[in-house]
């Protein structure tokens, strides 16, 4: 990690059940260690996610939100309180901060995908930038979506479409979205098995950024599952992929930040076999096998950030 990493994505804060006690109650301790240990290291602190209203997350809402009885009203204040609070709280320290993740692509289900949309609406997503904003005027925020890198299937391209409409309305009207993020999650289970083409990615990211944001790739990985052929050729297959993201990142010229999620194949959430993990041991999706050694992957990235 200190050689090849220079951002760190904490996920603790998604868990909010165990640390917001009720409104105006926050226990931070065990995240300020975190936040603490990964500045110490020289890292630059990002959080994923600060709102994320995911039903599925068992530990996202806190059961005190949960069983309450909250008009819409109480609703939106609640939601500014905790993110002025959270982000007051660790100004100066987290640079960079999702806001409403996954927001459009939860809005195709109908309700009962998010619960911050379900209570409040769209508005959500723009009370909670403008209240981040307000608390730290020097973070960076982020829109983060899945799905939303090029127009390969029916559900990337209606993603990308809403996407943009709503990132284009919503800097119209001077919410403060500094990122749009891509997550690049490819060959989940419930995906597409179409990967994306090289030059169909670059001019989504300059398509948004014509919007007057900057793109971030942000969780980065390939589930080698279901590729065909030998250990050799998967790994070959997603070596060439990495390169191209990381080759579209580079030339459109507007992307600022390649992330992959997670370091090792041992520790990805794709390959884990706990609650909220997908569940798929041989899917080695990242750059850094079982035992931290490093893939072609690695090199494919190294070779397309040297220009080759």
């Amino acid at each position: 990690m200190h050689r090849d990493f220079n951002v760190a994505a904490l996920s603790e804060f998604a868990c909010s059940k165990g640390w917001w006690l009720g409104r105006g109650k926050y226990d931070f301790g065990q995240i300020d260690r975190v936040v603490n240990f990964v500045r110490s290291q020289g890292w630059r602190v990002r959080v994923f996610h600060l709102v994320w209203g995911a039903t599925e997350t068992p530990c996202g809402k806190p059961n005190w939100l949960a069983n309450g009885n909250f008009s819409r009203d109480d609703y939106v204040q609640i939601l500014q309180e905790y993110v002025k609070a959270v982000v007051g709280h660790f100004k100066g320290r987290v640079a960079e901060w999702s806001i409403a993740n996954e927001a459009i692509g939860r809005s195709f289900c109908g309700g009962g995908c998010d619960y911050w949309m379900d209570e409040i609406g769209p508005d959500y997503v723009e009370i909670a930038f403008r209240a981040a904003r307000e608390a730290d005027p020097n973070a960076v925020l982020i829109f983060n979506n899945d799905d939303n890198d090029s127009p390969r299937d029916e559900y990337s391209q209606r993603n990308i479409e809403k996407l943009y409409e709503t990132v284009k309305t919503l800097k119209g009207k001077g919410v403060p979205i500094d990122v749009v993020g891509m997550q690049m999650h490819f060959l989940l289970p419930w995906q597409s098995r179409t990967i994306p083409n090289k030059q169909d990615v670059i001019a989504t990211m300059q398509k948004f950024a014509e919007l007057g944001v900057v793109i971030y790739v942000t969780e980065l990985d390939i589930n080698l599952t279901n590729v065909p052929g030998t250990r050799n050729e998967k790994w070959q297959y997603e070596a060439n992929l990495f390169h191209d993201m990381m080759a579209a990142c580079i030339e459109s010229r507007v992307c600022k930040s390649f992330a992959t999620w997670g370091v090792s194949d041992s520790t990805s959430w794709v390959t884990c076999l706990n609650d909220g993990c997908v569940k798929q041991p041989n899917g080695d999706p990242l750059m850094f096998d079982k035992d931290f050694q490093p893939k072609p992957a690695y090199y494919a990235v190294r070779d397309a950030l040297s220009g080759k």
